[in-house]
């Protein structure tokens, strides 16, 4: 009976010790896994906050989006793009609804291709910000994917709303004349090939180009010869509809299209605008177009002929006027030289009568005299283009003499640019030039200095010693003593010997 419960109490010993060691063990292993849960769970920790460091380190905008197009995830870019403070804003919203304010799901493509099982990319698509306004994004779409099932998309996008901006700009230079903002000859010739003329009649094209810009660049610079072109294009723009179009077709030359207008009605405006162009003044110019027209009446005429009958007519009246327009130009800058200087009045009439009495007592042949005349009138015309302060001054600094200097310069550069003053303008370039060839501008000597130059130059000094405007003035005879001394140093000797005699036998100057 003994052994009996010796055998049971074994018995229950091995089963409490095996049940012992189960239980042990399975706490252990039950640790161990806790562990190494713990573990995998911290990994998985670091790596979604390395996934999130990654995406808000990006400059691209990213967000995830389910199969509904609620917002998943966001990216700090995304949040500043589309002006959101705290991702709260965006998630577990409906995204279409925030970039398209749009509760239709139909408008958005993300939704319509993630269904179609397929990736989307958009160059340029417009989307909502947070306040409303739009911009112009790049966008890409990818699938996310479960089990082989498509369970949502993520989303990314970049703001091309500067780049758009740019290529706009870019575009709209590409048609548009930079300093009128008219439309240049490229949008002019992409705008006629869609010119309906025949529902339009009569239709009208005027053909214009700006008098005297090429003189006024010569002269006065590109500054004011954009004045002048500006003040050409408002004038046109002042006297036709503001739907009217104009475009700058060269550098001098306007088109101008008129649907629905007749010859007469053309005639008005072509008119108006030559009347508000004359009326304006820019610098010491007095502006001047020359125009023509074309008026279709049938279907007979293109468009490309109206065009070509109105610059011929534009040419014709250009030609017919050419002489007088520059007559009326170089006459306007002497104007306006003794406007700006008024001793040179006097002086340059002086000059003239001085110089053609020096070149009649030279026997000169009549042609070279009245030369010889003009010459002494013009001789100082480069001063027009010299600052105002410069011309009421005696004393010049270093800087002032050098400007001063470039006057028979200035002088040759306006006469070149007519041609009755061609022959002129060499004499009037050097006229500073000295016999000893200490003169300016080039330092020409003795005979190498043109005839015309030699004989205004006795004149002129014999006259800024005579003019009474002059504080230092001399008397007639104390001048001719002046100009004997300077004979065969700074002026011609036959020249110089010959208008001394001719002074001391007349009874006037």
């Amino acid at each position: 009976m003994k052994k009996d419960f010796d055998k049971k109490d074994r018995l229950i010993d091995d089963m409490t010790e095996n049940n012992s060691n189960r239980i042990y063990r399975s706490v252990n292993t039950s640790e161990e896994e806790t562990k190494r849960l713990l573990a995998l769970n911290e990994e998985l920790e670091e790596k979604k906050e390395q996934l999130q460091i990654i995406l808000n380190s990006t400059a691209e905008a990213i967000y995830g989006v389910d199969t509904e197009g609620i917002c998943t995830f966001c990216n700090k870019s995304c949040l500043r793009i589309l002006g959101y403070e705290t991702e709260d804003r965006l998630l577990g919203k409906k995204m279409h609804e925030l970039l398209f304010d749009s509760t239709d799901e139909r408008t958005c493509k993300v939704i319509e291709y993630m269904k179609k099982g397929r990736a989307l990319h958009i160059d340029n698509i417009k989307f909502l910000k947070a306040d409303k306004s739009t911009i112009h994004v790049e966008l890409h779409s990818y699938l996310q994917y479960k089990n082989d099932k498509v369970i949502g998309a993520v989303v990314t996008f970049l703001d091309i709303s500067q780049k758009i901006s740019d290529m706009e700009c870019i575009r709209y230079l590409s048609y548009h004349d930079v300093l009128t903002d008219l439309p240049n000859r490229r949008f002019f010739e992409k705008k006629i090939k869609e010119v309906d003329v025949s529902d339009n009649l009569p239709y009208s094209v005027i053909f214009a180009d700006i008098n005297g810009l090429k003189i006024t660049n010569d002269i006065f610079g590109h500054d004011i010869g954009d004045r002048l072109i500006l003040r050409s294009a408002h004038a046109m723009k002042n006297n036709v509809s503001k739907d009217t179009f104009i475009a700058r077709v060269g550098g001098d030359e306007f088109i101008v299209l008129l649907p629905k207008t007749d010859r007469e009605e053309a005639y008005d405006i072509m008119n108006a605008v030559k009347e508000e162009i004359h009326n304006a003044r820019i610098a010491a110019i007095t502006c001047s177009i020359s125009i023509g027209s074309e008026t279709i009446t049938d279907n007979k005429t293109s468009i490309d002929q109206a065009i070509n009958m109105a610059e011929d007519r534009m040419y014709r009246e250009k030609v017919m006027n050419r002489r007088s327009t520059n007559t009326d130009m170089l006459n306007e800058l002497v104007v306006t030289l003794h406007k700006r200087s008024p001793r040179e009045v006097v002086h340059s009439k002086n000059v003239s009568e001085l110089s053609e009495k020096i070149a009649s007592a030279m026997k000169l042949p009549e042609p070279l005299v009245k030369k010889a005349k003009i010459a002494g009138y013009m001789h100082d015309i480069g001063k027009v283009v010299l600052d105002e302060n410069i011309l009421k001054k005696e004393i010049y600094t270093d800087e002032e003499r050098e400007q001063f200097h470039l006057h028979p310069v200035y002088g040759y550069r306006i006469l070149n640019l007519f041609d009755d003053m061609l022959d002129i303008a060499e004499g009037i370039y050097s006229h500073h030039e000295k016999w000893n060839g200490s003169g300016y501008p080039k330092g020409l000597k003795e005979s190498d200095i043109p005839l015309i130059a030699r004989i205004v130059a006795v004149a002129e000094a014999y006259d800024a010693l005579t003019n009474t405007k002059n504080i230092c003035a001399l008397s007639k005879e104390e001048a001719l003593g002046r100009i004997k001394e300077s004979s065969g140093v700074t002026l011609d000797p036959y020249i110089a010997d010959l208008f001394v005699d001719i002074m001391q036998k007349s009874v006037t100057v």
